[in-house]
């Protein structure tokens, strides 16, 4: 069903194999489709089912409704914003990775919503008190200890050492040197 993500976040999907059809909606677009509130949640369901062929011509609502469709193949990925409408069909047998996410864009709302859903369910109480103790995210690419780890570097299979340096693997033709100096060979 249609459908937005709890607590306002934010969604992304790496598709490995199979299609999947997208239909998805900017967030607002949500009060022109319908939205219900059932049990406890703050997040709505909706009454439009742009799924099936010709929803749009239920209500003037519907009509004004602006969707965003495409079809996800092996490789891609999709970002869905946080409180935007969505709804995904399986065109054939898929694999994919994906995950929601709290970062700046949507960490105040996250947070918010978390609060009250917590008032119910001890886990979503749990989740917003740990989001308030790291604090909202930075404009920076990471906020991992010690930046981010250079791509060739993750790729060797580096991980991060106790001076929080990237190291290269033991054993693997390499030392424990320092990995962040530039290569003068690139490869992909």
């Amino acid at each position: 069903p249609l459908h937005v993500d709890t607590a306002g976040l934010n969604f992304w999907m790496a598709l490995f194999s199979g299609r999947k059809r997208w239909i998805l909606f900017g967030k607002d677009q949500a009060p022109l489709l319908g939205p219900q509130y059932v049990g406890t949640t703050l997040d709505p369901v909706f009454e439009a089912e742009p799924l099936k062929e010709g929803w749009d011509k239920n209500r003037d609502d519907f009509c004004r409704a602006v969707a965003f469709e495409t079809v996800l193949e092996p490789g891609d990925v999709l970002f869905v914003p946080g409180n935007s409408p969505h709804t995904v069909e399986n065109l054939e047998a898929a694999v994919a990775v994906s995950g929601n996410f709290v970062d700046r864009s949507n960490f105040d709302l996250a947070v918010r919503e978390l609060d009250i859903i917590g008032r119910a369910d001890g886990r979503a109480k749990e989740l917003a008190a740990v989001l308030r103790a790291r604090g909202k995210p930075s404009d920076e690419l990471s906020t991992a200890p010690g930046g981010a780890m250079p791509w060739p570097a993750y790729k060797r299979g580096a991980r991060r050492g106790p001076d929080k340096g990237v190291k290269r693997p033991v054993g693997g033709g390499g030392s424990e040197e320092d990995a962040e100096a530039p290569s003068s060979k690139r490869r992909g």
